[in-house]
């Protein structure tokens, strides 16, 4: 019979779900930081888009 902590720590079937995991949550964090940094500049720039649409100085 073979070591059961042998076996768990030469098994690599995980591997690949464990990876996605990892990539899905940096590509989660990358676009939220985009979003959050990004956002002021859009917030001012369609209000600016309105005010000059308004005519409003």
């Amino acid at each position: 019979m073979t070591n059961p902590l042998k076996r768990f720590v030469e098994d690599i079937t995980g591997v690949t779900t464990v990876e996605y995991a990892l990539a899905g949550s940096l590509l989660t964090v990358a676009l939220l930081s985009a979003f959050l940094l990004l956002s002021g500049g859009i917030k001012f720039a369609i209000s600016d888009i309105a005010s000059a649409l308004s005519g409003t100085p």
